[in-house]
């Protein structure tokens, strides 16, 4: 279209006029904003979801309650129908596809940079040559270490959407010594039916539905649970909540799903829980509960963890190595961006 045509020259100008070394895309999954910015700068496209290689963007089929393990093809245009992994409106469904299927099929002359193994993983699955995708963990501020606090509550942070599976935490602390008291840091579209399930598991007196708070307060939300629980039932692309609970010093219980197990290590920083064993996950959780040394123990070494590995500081020396080298191999890949966009080298044009 003619509009279209007019953001394209823009665009072309704007980095023309800049002369970046190269460009970083974040947070769009556009192949025809790949497509026109690849003609004059290596890209680095940052992967922070899985839209990418996911028309539905969750890597998850509700109806069948189980990760998706297939690549972009046309099995994910069925598969929208059967467990309403996507939207079935037709043109949503098509535009969702073929934005994928555009973004793996013309990936040639791209690096891009995945926050964990599980991203990585699947970017292969879906063609990309191996020397094209980077993991590039992210990075999270160490806070003053809270002061230790007796206190028998259990952390949820996050949107109460399905895929957080605050549902399944709620069920399993009918199996938790009820001493304890749940604690829920956030909001979402789920919060009414996360409600009503307490209510009707007889757990809604346990439980504390705080909303979204500031970060004094849930740095106070911190400092006072003894476990930090992340109950994703969908693949995380990595799981912030994570590495920011290590940072307080708290251990954390999650179950195995996407990246989790880039930061969470089984037994030494916390718990990784087989998908989606609800009495496992109780059973780990009241084990902390009762033994407040052990916890502590788990807790120090997430936060030394977070120090070494998790840091700024570690984060940007990582960006620029790896700027470094897409700058060195730009030549090679130009011309396989060129080639795959079939256009002429602007480069060659002059």
């Amino acid at each position: 279209s003619s509009q279209a045509s007019i953001v394209a020259d823009t665009q072309g100008q704007i980095i023309q006029e800049e002369k970046p070394d190269v460009i970083q895309i974040h947070d769009i999954c556009n192949p025809d904003v790949v497509e026109i910015s690849r003609r004059y700068a290596p890209i680095v496209q940052s992967v922070y979801n899985h839209s990418f290689y996911c028309p539905g963007g969750a890597k998850y089929l509700p109806v069948l309650g189980r990760i998706c393990e297939r690549p972009v093809g046309t099995g994910c245009l069925v598969s929208a129908f059967i467990t309403h992994c996507n939207s079935v409106r037709p043109r949503v469904l098509m535009s969702s596809y073929d934005r994928s299927r555009r973004m793996m099929k013309n990936n040639r002359g791209l690096v891009f940079l995945a926050l964990t193994n599980y991203q990585a993983e699947c970017l292969l699955k879906n063609g990309c040559a191996p020397e094209a995708v980077k993991v590039l963990h992210p990075f999270t501020n160490l806070p003053v270490l809270p002061t230790e606090r007796e206190e028998r509550r259990i952390l949820f942070v996050g949107r109460i959407v399905k895929q957080k599976g605050l549902d399944r935490l709620i069920d399993a602390i009918q199996y938790i010594d009820p001493s304890c008291r749940l604690v829920v840091n956030g909001d979402g579209p789920e919060l009414k039916t996360a409600k009503e399930i307490a209510q009707r598991l007889g757990m809604a007196s346990r439980i504390d539905f705080l909303g979204w708070t500031g970060r004094e307060e849930l740095a106070r939300c911190y400092a006072e649970s003894a476990v930090v629980v992340v109950p994703s039932i969908w693949p995380e692309p990595f799981g912030m909540v994570g590495i920011e609970a290590m940072s307080y010093g708290k251990p954390v219980v999650a179950f195995d799903v996407g990246g989790i197990s880039d930061w969470l290590e089984d037994g030494v920083t916390g718990f990784l829980i087989e998908p989606y064993d609800l009495r496992e996950m109780a059973k780990k959780i009241d084990y902390l509960l009762k033994h407040s040394g052990v916890a502590r123990e788990m807790g120090m070494r997430g936060r030394s963890r977070v120090e070494q590995e998790f840091k700024k500081e570690r984060y940007i020396s990582k960006l620029l190595e790896i700027y470094g080298e897409v700058i060195d191999d730009w030549p090679q890949s130009r011309e396989l961006a060129h080639k795959n966009a079939g256009v002429q080298s602007p480069i060659q044009a002059v």
